[in-house]
């Protein structure tokens, strides 16, 4: 790290992001209390039910490739044991996490480039404010969206060496 750059670490730290990700992530919490599934979550449960996990990874959904989505609906069909009515349950947490999942990769990505993690708190603050993450939090199939989302930001941020592009005071 070049001198003069501000970094901040400990257990300051460590309690601004607990506070971002509460404040962040309580207005989704309250997801949590009513699960369910929707039409397109149905169709991917029928999909694991009747393909092997092989086809899951290599075939479409609808027009969207994404075998990171498949990996994590087998994962989710089988912590429900096969049972259809553990699965709204289970369904809708998997949604829940591509959330902070997404936003922990936003802010080690945006510390990864500048070295400074008030800014990447700031991010995740921001980032997390959107009002797009409803949907994802609401219906499962949308959360493979954030799920590729946080694997583009995970790239992103190991694309650099840490702190390349920190400011200098």
């Amino acid at each position: 790290m070049a001198e003069g750059v501000v970094k901040t670490g400990g257990w300051r730290w460590l309690i601004s992001a607990a506070v971002v990700g509460v404040l962040v992530l309580a207005p989704y919490g309250v997801r949590l209390g009513w699960p369910s599934l929707y039409a397109d979550d149905v169709v991917r449960i029928a999909q694991v039910r009747t393909w092997p996990l092989v086809e899951i990874l290599r075939r479409p959904f609808n027009e969207h490739l994404a075998p990171v989505h498949g990996l994590i609906t087998w994962a989710g069909w089988e912590l429900c044991g096969g049972r259809l009515t553990a699965a709204p349950r289970v369904f809708t947490w998997a949604s829940f996490l591509a959330l902070p999942v997404a936003l922990g990769a936003l802010g080690w990505a945006v510390w990864r480039r500048t070295g400074w993690g008030d800014v990447s708190l700031g991010a995740v603050a921001l980032g997390g404010l959107s009002w797009l993450y409803l949907d994802v939090v609401a219906n499962y199939s949308g959360s493979g969206f954030v799920w590729a989302l946080a694997g583009a930001l995970v790239a992103f941020g190991a694309a650099e060496p840490a702190g390349r592009w920190a400011w200098v005071a």
